[in-house]
């Protein structure tokens, strides 16, 4: 939806004001809110780039027109274009401006669109880097009006993402779904850690719900895995109703959803808890502490 609107206000104004390189501010319009999008704080990272490619316009005005047309040969052309090829990677080198050099980089060679026989075109150097300005710029508002940092429905779309990882571990296929899961949940906890910058209250908050959903999935994961185990095939129909349930609840969370999935599990531990007073089979004994967990972390 970001992409669509800041597509549509450039597109609209390329259209009237019938501007040659309208399409290029356009494309990448879109493709500024596209690639920015799941950033931890996306204004932030358009904003360097906007910046980058402000740096990258005026080095290459600077190279075109002061520098390519005195040189002759290979040679020459590296040592041209080194020093401001070694500007862009110093900045790019450190970690507080990388955005920054990735938009000085794309905008200084993109510009200068070299070729074996050059072209210098200074109006269309111009044409096509304010093009480009002018795109970025627009996603960079984008986010800054439709979705600044800290924004609530951010916030809220990441929490419903991590709960929805847990519907991932029911469909997913057994086969390092751990691996994916963990990965994929820090990954959207690390977001949502970043989105408030000092409201430690909040971070506190959000983290402690990105640990339950990371011990509630790991526990159905291992679930579903000793759910195979033939020690355990007159449990496997109420394991997996009990997961079910489970991960509709985190999906749909509703105090009845809650109840529900804990007395589905309260009533497997107890059987499970039964049978292993008569006989200790470790699956028997490891099924059970999982589903404790998960007990636990529907009463939180």
């Amino acid at each position: 939806e970001l992409a669509m609107l800041a597509l549509s206000a450039v597109s609209i104004f390329w259209i009237h004001s019938g501007w040659a390189d309208g399409f290029s501010a356009a494309l990448l319009a879109a493709v500024g809110c596209a690639l920015f999008v799941n950033a931890p704080i996306p204004v932030l990272a358009a904003s360097q780039m906007a910046k980058g490619f402000m740096l990258g316009f005026v080095a290459s005005f600077l190279c075109l027109t002061f520098v390519m047309p005195r040189l002759d040969g290979f040679v020459l052309l590296c040592a041209g274009l080194g020093p401001f090829l070694l500007i862009g990677n110093l900045i790019s080198a450190r970690p507080s401006t990388t955005g920054i050099g990735a938009g000085y980089g794309l905008m200084f060679l993109t510009a200068l669109s070299l070729t074996n026989a050059m072209h210098y075109d200074v109006i269309g150097l111009l044409n096509g880097g304010v093009a480009q300005l002018l795109g970025i710029g627009a996603a960079m508002l984008a986010f800054a009006l439709i979705l600044p940092a800290g924004h609530p429905w951010r916030a809220q779309r990441l929490r419903k993402m991590l709960a929805r990882e847990l519907t991932l571990t029911r469909s997913g296929k057994i086969a390092g779904l751990r691996h994916r899961f963990e990965s994929h949940v820090r990954d959207l906890m690390f977001q949502l850690g970043t989105i408030y910058g000092p409201d430690a209250a909040s971070r506190k908050r959000d983290g402690a719900f990105g640990m339950r959903i990371l011990e509630t999935g790991t526990a159905m994961i291992i679930l579903r895995h000793l759910a195979a185990e033939s020690s355990l095939a007159r449990y496997a129909a109420d394991l997996n109703q009990g997961l079910d349930s489970v991960a509709a609840a985190f999906t749909r969370p509703a105090a009845e959803s809650m109840q529900t999935a804990g007395a589905n599990l309260a009533g497997l531990r107890t059987r499970m808890d039964t049978d292993a007073t008569r006989t200790t089979p470790a699956t028997l004994i490891h099924a059970c502490a999982n589903l404790r967990v998960l007990q636990l972390t529907l009463a939180e």
